[in-house]
This record gives structure tokens, C-alpha cells and sequence, in this order.
């Protein structure tokens, strides 16, 4: 008798701000003929940017469930821009070899733009000291090359 696990919900990508959240109904259904219970886990992602609720479902043959992914990736920093590929995994419990899955990705988009400071802003004379602050506090690391220029040559 075999046993089968229908899984759907998931778009490719699941586009997502740092410490924004994004809930996604996943179905769980059982297409097999005999009562069965279905363990739901999640790999790829922090265990901290997501919840799986409930992460078991009991379902009579042809029936189906609703289970509730929510992304949840850290703010700031923490939560950096990118591309973060998961697999959604369910299991038969009756089975363990009976699994499907689903995969997707999560993209943290950017947020912020680096910027800089420099003091004094004007100078005269031949030669003059000046203090550059860089600060990036976006979610996307950067690359600078600081490159110095006279104005009036």
C-alpha cells in the first residue's frame, strides 16, 4: 500500500524586509489510503527566522491540513540582504521513508545606504588635515574606495 503526501504553498521566493514577517498557508494532504500522521520540518534557515505551527498533522485518507510558515528574519544588521535557499519537509509517521518536500527561497531585501562625513568641509591653503567617517548602516556589506580630489584643480 503506498503511501503519498501532497505539499503545497510556497512561492520560489519569498521576498522579505529585515525584521519584517511574511505568513504563507502551506496544505498538507493525505493522498494515501490509510489514517496518517505528518511531521513538518524546515531546513536551510535559522530556527530563529521562521515558525512552522502547527509542526504535526493527523489526516484521514483525502483529507488535508492548514499549516501556518511564518518568516520572521532578524532586523538590522543581523538580518543581512541575500538569498537564503529552504526546503519544507513533511514525513509520514506511519512511513518515514513516505516524505515530500518544497523548496523555496527567502530574500531579505536591502534597506539603508552607506554614507560619509568629512570635517573640515573646506580648507585653505596649501595643506590641511581632514577626518573622513565612513558609516554603513545597511544590511549589505560594501565596498569603498576612497579616492581625494581638489575641487578647484
Amino acid at each position: 500500500m503506498a503511501l503519498s503526501i501532497g505539499l503545497e504553498g510556497l512561492a520560489g521566493t519569498e521576498e522579505i524586509g529585515p525584521g519584517g514577517s511574511r505568513r504563507i498557508a502551506i496544505t498538507v494532504t493525505n493522498t494515501g489510503q490509510i489514517v496518517d500522521q505528518f511531521i513538518l520540518s524546515l531546513t536551510g534557515l535559522d530556527e530563529a527566522w521562521f515558525t512552522l505551527d502547527p509542526r504535526s498533522v493527523s489526516l484521514f485518507p483525502s483529507s488535508n491540513a492548514r499549516v501556518e510558515l511564518t518568516l520572521h528574519p532578524p532586523a538590522g544588521r543581523q538580518g543581512r540582504a541575500g538569498d537564503y535557499p529552504f526546503t519544507l519537509l513533511a514525513t509520514s509517521v506511519s512511513n518515514p521513508a513516505a516524505a515530500t518536500s518544497l523548496s523555496s527561497e527567502l530574500r531579505i531585501t536591502a534597506e539603508g545606504k552607506p554614507g560619509m562625513d568629512v570635517r573640515p568641509l573646506r580648507a585653505e591653503g596649501r595643506s590641511a588635515s581632514f577626518r573622513v567617517v565612513l558609516q554603513n548602516p545597511s544590511n549589505v556589506q560594501v565596498a569603498i574606495e576612497p579616492a581625494v580630489r581638489d575641487a578647484e584643480d
